[in-house]
């Protein structure tokens, strides 16, 4: 069923005013007789010419919304069930999703970088440094073992609950140690 405009509902309200019959409103506007007593009756009724909502009633609060929001940007890497368990929520894990993605985050794939001393940063920045003037084929062939990370276990893929364009923000990224293999 197709919404009807506001216009219309004006239009069958102030045909209505003027004393016409439904069956005549219905013919000139094109519409079926139970659409035009419908919105007579709800102006009516209730004054107004607003639709009702659709849907069922949410289940939890604006400030469970904010709360679920508010717990998934200071923990991005609890999955939904986890949030939902955490916060002691009377929800499925679908609504908890739901609410994390209105406030902007999506599950996406984690940056999986490996996690650096403070001396191993400064030993880079050094390096960096001292041959900050060298040829760009220089650079074409180092290869930084701390900005690959090279596996031999089956970890899987980590999520992270994340805002578009953030995946390389420090707090999105999954930090890994060196197995030492």
């Amino acid at each position: 069923m197709a919404h009807l405009a506001e216009a219309d509902k004006g239009a069958i309200i102030a045909l209505h005013a003027e004393g016409f019959s439904n069956g005549y409103i219905a013919r000139t506007m094109g519409l079926h007789k139970s659409t035009v007593a419908r919105w007579v009756r709800r102006k009516e009724e209730s004054g107004n010419l607003s639709g009702r909502p659709h849907g069922r009633r949410r289940k939890i609060t604006a400030a469970q919304d904010q709360q679920i929001r508010r717990f998934s940007e200071n923990h991005p890497f609890v999955n939904a069930r986890q949030s939902q368990q955490t916060l002691g929520l009377n929800v499925s894990s679908k609504t908890v999703t739901r609410r994390v993605r209105e406030g902007g985050l999506r599950a996406k794939s984690a940056a999986v970088k490996e996690a650096l001393t403070v001396s191993q940063r400064e030993a880079c920045l050094a390096f960096a440094t001292e041959n900050g003037d060298k040829p760009l084929q220089f650079w074409r062939r180092m290869i930084f073992t701390h900005e690959k990370v090279f596996s031999t276990a089956s970890t899987g893929k980590v999520l992270v609950y994340r805002p578009k364009g953030a995946r390389y923000n420090r707090k999105y990224i999954y930090s890994c140690r060196r197995s030492g293999r």
